[in-house]
Order: C-alpha cells, then sequence, then structure tokens
C-alpha cells in the first residue's frame, strides 16, 4: 500500500478522534493534493495541526493550507445558515421536508461539521407540497434550475433542483430513487413510508426532521453505490457512511440494511467497504458478508477524488463503467450513442422523442472529438473504463 494514502487516513482519523495516529514519513504535499481531490481539505489541514512534524513544515505550505481551510469553512457556514432559514420557513407554512445527506452527514463531524464542506442540501417532500414549497423558495432567493418537461408536470419528476446566489444548491426529492429500473423502483419501496417513522432532532439549534436511521443508512449507502458504478466515490462518501453507522449503530435494523444490499449484489461491496472502516479508521461496524478485494477498492476510492471526477481520464471512462451497469455488459456504441433513457438523464429531460435521438448522437459525437482529440487520454480513459469494469465484476455487480 501506497504509505501516503495510509498517512492520509491516518490524518482524517486524527482529526476526527482528536488524537495523532502514527504516521510513515508523510509527504505534506501529496497528503494535501489528497485533501483538495477529495473536498476535505479543512478536515485533513485539523488533522495535520496535530502533528509537531506538520508545524516545522515551511511556512507557506502551512499558510496555504490555512487559507484554503478558513475560506472553505466559512463559505460552508453561510451555505449551512442559508439552508436552516429556509428549512424553517418551510416548517411554518406546513411542509416538512426530510432532510437526506448533506447537514445530517455534517454533524457527524460534531465540533468539526463545517469542516465537511457540501455545496447541495437535499430534502424529501410529499408531491403535494411541490406547489407551495417552489413558491417559498422562490420568494426567498432560490432559482429553479431549467428544465425540459416535455409537456410534463414538476411533480412527476424524482428531483427538482433549485440555486442560490451563495452557490447553495438545494435539490428537492419527490422520490428517493429514479425509477428507472425494476430493482430501483423495488428500492423506492423501501422508502414510500419515509414519514411513518421518521425522527426528529436539533441540528445547530434547529429542529430537523430525517427518515429513520435505518433508512438514513440504507440511502447513504444507495447513493455510495450509485456513484460507485458510474464515476467512482471518494473517500468523503465513504466517511459520512461509516460514522452514521457508528453514531447510530443501536437504532439501525440491520437486518433489513443486508437484505437491501444483498438484492443489489453489493455484498462483496459493503465488506470490503466496512473492513476498509475498520482496518484504516477505528470504525467497527459488523456483518455476515464477506469480501476479499478491499486493497483494490481503496486503490479506487483514492484514485476517484470526490463524485469520481479527479482526472480528465476518469470522466470519460465513467461512460464505461454507466454503459456495462446498466445493461450488463460493455456495448462501445454506447458510448458514444447512448439509450434514451440515458440521454434523458444526462439532459434532464422528462422525454425524448426518437426523431430527436439522431440530432443528440452527434452533438454528443461532436463534443466527444472536441474534447477527447489526445490519442493518450483516450488510451488511458478506456484503460481505466476496462479496469473498473473488472472491479465490478470482481464483485458480482455487473456479468
Amino acid at each position: 500500500m501506497d504509505p501516503q494514502i495510509y498517512n492520509f487516513l491516518a490524518v482524517i482519523n486524527t482529526a476526527i478522534r482528536g488524537r495523532p495516529m502514527k504516521l510513515k514519513k508523510p509527504d505534506w504535499e501529496r497528503i494535501s493534493a489528497y485533501a483538495k481531490s477529495h473536498n476535505i481539505v479543512p478536515l485533513v489541514y485539523e488533522g495535520c495541526s496535530k502533528y509537531e512534524i506538520f508545524n516545522k513544515t515551511p511556512i507557506e505550505l502551512r499558510n496555504k493550507y490555512f487559507a484554503s481551510s478558513i475560506a472553505k469553512i466559512r463559505e460552508q457556514i453561510l451555505r449551512t445558515q442559508i439552508f436552516l432559514d429556509i428549512y424553517e420557513k418551510l416548517l411554518s407554512a406546513g411542509i416538512k421536508p426530510l432532510l437526506l445527506k448533506g447537514l445530517i452527514c455534517r454533524s457527524l463531524y460534531g465540533e468539526l461539521a463545517d469542516h465537511r464542506p457540501s455545496r447541495d442540501e437535499d430534502i424529501y417532500i410529499k408531491k403535494e407540497d411541490f406547489d407551495l414549497c417552489r413558491n417559498i423558495l422562490e420568494q426567498n432567493g432560490f432559482a429553479m434550475e431549467k428544465l425540459d418537461l416535455a409537456g410534463k408536470a414538476l411533480s412527476e419528476l424524482s428531483v427538482v433542483t433549485f440555486l442560490h446566489k451563495s452557490g447553495l444548491i438545494l435539490e428537492v426529492h419527490l422520490s428517493l430513487i429514479e425509477n428507472t429500473s425494476q430493482i430501483n423502483s423495488r428500492l423506492n419501496s423501501c422508502f414510500e413510508n419515509a414519514y411513518e417513522d421518521c425522527v426528529g432532532q436539533e441540528l445547530d439549534g434547529r429542529l430537523i426532521y430525517s427518515m429513520s436511521h435505518t433508512k438514513c443508512y440504507l440511502y447513504l449507502f444507495l447513493h455510495f453505490y450509485k456513484h460507485f458504478i458510474s464515476y467512482g466515490v471518494g473517500i468523503r462518501q465513504v466517511l459520512d457512511l461509516l460514522l452514521y453507522g457508528e453514531k447510530y449503530y443501536s437504532e439501525i435494523d440491520w437486518e433489513k440494511v443486508e437484505e437491501n444490499i444483498r438484492s443489489l449484489s453489493a455484498d462483496k461491496l459493503y465488506a470490503d467497504l466496512l473492513y476498509i472502516g475498520s482496518l484504516y479508521l477505528d470504525i467497527n461496524i459488523k456483518t455476515g458478508f464477506s469480501g476479499g478485494i478491499y486493497s483494490l477498492l481503496l486503490e479506487d476510492i483514492m484514485n476517484a477524488g470526490v463524485f469520481g471526477r479527479a482526472t480528465p481520464e476518469r470522466r470519460i471512462g465513467a461512460n464505461m463503467t454507466i454503459s456495462a451497469a446498466r445493461s450488463g455488459s460493455l456495448h462501445y456504441s454506447d458510448l458514444l450513442m447512448p439509450k434514451k433513457a440515458a440521454l434523458m438523464r444526462k439532459y434532464r429531460l422528462a422525454d425524448i422523442k426518437p426523431v430527436r435521438l439522431p440530432a443528440l448522437w452527434i452533438k454528443r459525437i461532436c463534443r466527444f472529438i472536441k474534447y477527447n482529440s489526445d490519442p493518450a487520454l483516450l488510451y488511458k480513459s478506456l484503460r481505466l473504463g476496462r479496469r473498473r469494469i473488472k472491479l465490478l465484476k470482481s464483485y458480482g455487480i455487473i456479468s
């Protein structure tokens, strides 16, 4: 294992636990690069500052690290305040939004909540509350993202995005998982009664509602899984899931969690994820599943960066894994001429008439040629895509 990956994880553990973990000849520049790639600079800086050896590094490095951390913390504090204010207004209007991810995840870091940056917040509301929700958001500085509805009502969509000038992105979910496949429809049924057993808790002095801890944990894993089979997933999402499981361990129905994970053929992936948490982050969550290739998973996570978009070849190669995951095998034609459902997701369209498909394919081909004219980049992308498909096959996610 690369010692700097070990050091990076040890520094994160140090920040969370408050006690310095042993390091192996740390390369602070590389640790800083990992922190930037995974968008957790403030959290990593907090961990680094616990080491006397770091405080003896050149002042230029420490000042650069410190300035970046402070800037991100300030931005996060502002976004959090704006979100809490609008959430309170929605509650006052009789809407009861269930918070997903975002602030729920940041709260897991205790006093370091704002050291875990995120630009977006996600809420789940009842479809009948959408019009009122939209009016309140637009009256308070949020603008709805432009959509091609193709004659459909907004309430028929799974999620509608609202943007604020502060940079806050608010995603309003009308269903928790897009019904794009039979298995997605079945998983969505797990959240149908989300309001029946929702829980209220105080965060930053405000009352916030979320799904039950079992549903929240399962939703965080499904979010991880969705990104893993496409672009890939970074260490921040891993931390969120593991810390949530650790904090609410006694309140989670683990049998139900594993039943749903098994239905995704994600049991080996989940087992290795928990093993990484146990081995490097002192987070011990039990499972009856078995893994075995955790080192390959960790390498993929570290190379991914936040949401798997660390490098150009990673972004291009994602088209291969997305195609393979959705069809069960790789069809190279899908990279340039994807199926209707994939184009609808890509361009946020509610529907596409068959006559429009060739025009969208041509647009995609032209864009691909424009931004991928470097043969070396294309080769790296294809090689990475094949390697990630092999990883998905090893986990039994695709055949």
